[in-house]
């Protein structure tokens, strides 16, 4: 893999969270998880935060609906759960146990409704053995089947704006996979190698509008974006260790990153039950968001990075 020189700095935004998770933009305004807390925040323009849902469980993923209701992971009960954007009640939008073996984790929902989650393959914080996992398609109905299968823990998922390609992190591989998109069925097809991490492991990523992909590398692998061709374009620091990252602001260019301070023997929830070290960081960046990953509005279209 090919790196090039760090150029690109970030800010941090907002601070005091536990482990920041799942950014996302939706209708002018930033929204994230607060993972093992089971938490779901939006934040205005103006950097204020407001707590929408406190979940029960942990959760992963965020994601809306053609009609504005919001969906999010609930990982443990192995569901995609829908709340009411009108009444605010919450129920169960696809039931994934009959298919998945283990927690569910990250999901990229698209705009007509269709939603990609990826699931662990095996339990982490019970000590089981390596076993890899499934990226499962939720039609907008709730209906769900398998969209590719055999991926070494499958965590972020990205989508060009063209809806065409697919590129999935597969943590535990320390690389990038990509899929041709099946555009009737939706399966993830073709599979092959998009690029091979010297160093961290592949976490959230996002998509930008040339069908790069900014990659949160846990560990020392930092933050990559990467091109269609597999090289390093860009790269970016970060006060806290990146964890997921998406593109949004107004013009789309600006790149939301996740944060927290780790370590490798935390892995149950409450190992970051009490810690408050996550952050919400930005950097800006030359090549706005991918078409898909917009949902409402319009943006003007990239330029060279």
């Amino acid at each position: 893999m090919k790196r090039v020189r760090s150029a690109l700095m970030s800010e941090v935004w907002i601070e005091g969270y536990s482990f920041p998770e799942s950014p996302r933009w939706y209708r002018g305004e930033f929204w994230f998880v607060d993972m093992y807390l089971g938490d779901i925040w939006k934040v205005d323009s103006g950097g204020h935060a407001s707590c929408v849902i406190s979940w029960s469980s942990a959760v992963g993923g965020l994601g809306w609906l053609p009609d504005g209701d919001l969906l999010f992971v609930d990982k443990y009960r192995r569901a995609v759960m829908r709340c009411s954007h009108t009444s605010g009640e919450t129920s169960i939008h696809a039931d994934l146990s009959p298919l998945a073996a283990s927690h569910l984790n990250d999901m990229l929902t698209l705009p007509d409704g269709r939603s990609y989650i990826g699931e662990y393959g095996f339990d982490i914080a019970a000590g089981e053995n390596f076993a890899k996992g499934s990226v499962f398609l939720v039609e907008p109905d709730g209906g769900v089947s398998v969209a590719t299968s055999g991926l070494a823990f499958p965590n972020g998922i990205a989508i060009t704006g063209d809806g065409e390609r697919a590129v999935v992190a597969e943590s535990a591989a320390g690389r990038l996979v990509q899929f041709r998109v099946d555009a009737a069925a939706g399966a993830l097809v073709d599979r092959s190698v998009l690029m091979r991490l010297d160093k961290g492991a592949p976490d959230g990523i996002c998509m930008d509008a040339e069908g790069a992909v900014w990659v949160a590398a846990l560990g020392d692998g930092g933050l990559l974006r990467i091109g269609s061709d597999g090289q390093v374009l860009a790269s970016a620091e970060t006060r806290g260790v990146p964890i997921a990252c998406a593109l949004g602001g107004e013009d789309g260019r600006s790149l939301y990153v996740t944060t927290a301070e780790m370590s490798p023997d935390r892995h149950r929830p409450g190992d970051y039950a009490g810690t408050r070290t996550g952050a919400i960081e930005v950097v800006e960046v030359a090549v706005p968001a991918a078409l898909l990953a917009r949902h409402a509005g319009s943006m003007p279209g990239g330029r060279g990075a």
